[in-house]
């Protein structure tokens, strides 16, 4: 059966202009299809139905021969949109854009969500990316080094209850003086470790003078998580009064205005506003699909979504800049290899398939990856690659920052943002750590840790299991407390 052949780009002497027209002209085919993706335009986010393919008609949707076609979710924001921002006390540089001109909603938009505070990530919310990097919501404490991406985090000191904390001016000048200006915010939120050092999450907090000079943070308290204990980390989030730094930006969902304070000049490379909430690419449900070379960026959710699928190849692709997890990919004899993820917000790729209890085997084959720059909006039990039991093969595959250590002074974490984790029966339970049980951070009060950029190179060491149902694999920790940089820098 012959083979065929359609060109999805915006020349007159390409077949179809979109993906979803040439599944359209491919309806009753019988035999194999190639789908080729042009640079010429970026394509819209598809999905994949599972009678496009099968074993006697494979389908390879690919990118033409050197090109770099890009599938995006996302929102380009031209620089013309951009106008000075006027408020008072706007940082220098500060940039505005109405993004109603760009039929954008507040729908579209997204909100930051909650989550508990151990394995879920519910990252589903909008961002901006410029110049192939994720920016940062605007935030306190700012970003340490944008390029090197470390973090800071506050400290929520000795006045703590169950889903709240004071800040003082007396104990805690200058956290408190940033509280100050979060009385008047619309939207504020706080990403912290309240209770455990293995457990963080978002919570939207409502902030009060109770006293002079003293400010109660309180936020809902969904669980046992949320009991603030002594010296809890935790920054603000999504505060316009915060943007200050180069490569915040700030999205009001009520006025729908975009506020940025770019690192670089705009010039020709426009911000991009993630704006699809569904998967970039939905392939769920499919037999015999091919993803080669193609750029899957800017989604709210998750890059590319494979889920039951069977001989599935995603082979050469960047999957980057997405809310949730970069490569969502379950089913039997598939493959995820010589593929870029980076830039996620919760894990780098999350791969299962076959049945642990039965031990059916999986046959998936995860290598010669790179993954780096995960689990940026949620950090424990996001990591880089998450694989299952039995038989899968993982092998060669570079996980950039992999010795992140959420460290607190003179302790080493627990292992749940290690770049590795795999599900199993365990039911041992470990360790827990709390905050109270840790000496008093220096100051000011910001939990400083070594650089996750210090020690990429270390080995992996061995694997513990840390509390219940998980094992993980932990990346030499004490080796990268030996070898890193002095003095520390803050990470995030």
């Amino acid at each position: 059966m012959l083979e065929t052949v359609l060109h999805v780009g915006s020349a007159s002497s390409h077949n179809v202009s979109s993906v979803t027209a040439a599944f359209v002209a491919l309806a009753g085919n019988t035999g194999g299809a190639r789908i080729i993706l042009h640079d010429d335009m970026v394509h819209s986010p598809f999905v994949v139905k599972p009678d496009a393919a099968g074993p006697q008609r494979p389908l390879r949707i690919e990118a033409a021969p050197n090109e770099t076609p890009i599938v995006s979710g996302g929102v380009a924001v031209p620089a013309s949109f951009f106008q000075p921002d006027l408020r008072t006390g706007a940082a220098p540089g500060t940039l505005v854009a109405d993004l109603s001109k760009l039929n954008l909603s507040k729908a579209s938009l997204g909100s930051l969500a909650p989550g508990n505070c151990v394995q879920e990530c519910a990252a589903n919310t909008s961002f901006l990316s410029f110049a192939g990097k994720r920016m940062v919501s605007a935030r306190w404490p700012n970003v340490a080094n944008l390029s090197t991406d470390g973090w800071v985090w506050s400290s929520a000191g000795h006045k703590v209850g169950l889903g709240h904390f004071n800040l003082s001016e007396a104990s805690t000048p200058e956290a408190a003086l940033h509280a100050r200006r979060w009385i008047g915010e619309s939207d504020p939120w706080l990403h912290g470790y309240w209770r455990i050092d293995w457990a963080d999450c978002h919570r939207a907090v409502n902030v009060s003078e109770v006293a002079n000079g003293t400010f109660q943070l309180q936020f809902d308290r969904t669980g046992p998580q949320d009991d603030v204990h002594k010296h809890a980390r935790f920054y603000g989030t999504n505060l316009l009064s915060e943007l200050d730094a180069p490569g915040e930006f700030y999205i009001d969902r009520q006025t729908l205005r975009l506020h940025f304070l770019p690192p670089t000049y705009l010039g020709a490379d426009a911000p991009v506003v993630a704006t699809e909430a569904g998967p970039v690419i939905d392939a769920s449900g499919t037999s015999h699909v091919s993803l080669v070379g193609l750029h899957v960026l800017h989604g709210r959710g998750v890059g590319i979504l494979a889920a039951n699928t069977t001989s599935m190849r995603i082979d050469n692709c960047t999957v980057a800049l997405h809310g949730s997890d970069g490569i969502s990919l379950s089913g039997v004899n598939s493959t995820v290899t010589r593929s870029v993820v980076h830039g996620t917000g919760c894990k780098g790729i999350h791969a299962f398939g076959g049945n642990a209890t039965t031990l059916s085997p999986g046959n998936v084959s995860i290598t010669h990856n790179r993954i780096f720059d995960f689990g940026t909006y949620k950090r424990t039990y996001q990591p880089a690659l998450v694989h299952p039991v039995p038989r899968t093969r993982i092998g060669k595959n570079v996980e950039a920052g992999v010795c992140r250590l959420s460290v607190l002074p003179r302790k080493l974490r627990s292992g749940a943002e290690s770049p590795t984790h795999t599900p199993t029966t365990s039911s041992r339970v470990g360790p827990t750590r709390v905050f109270s049980e840790v000496a008093t951070p220096p100051s000011p009060p910001t939990l400083t840790t070594f650089s996750r950029y210090a020690c990429t190179q270390c080995a992996r060491a061995r694997s513990v299991r840390v509390h219940a149902r998980v094992r993980v694999d932990v990346a030499c920790a004490r080796r990268c407390t030996l070898r890193a940089r002095t003095p520390p820098v803050s990470a995030r």
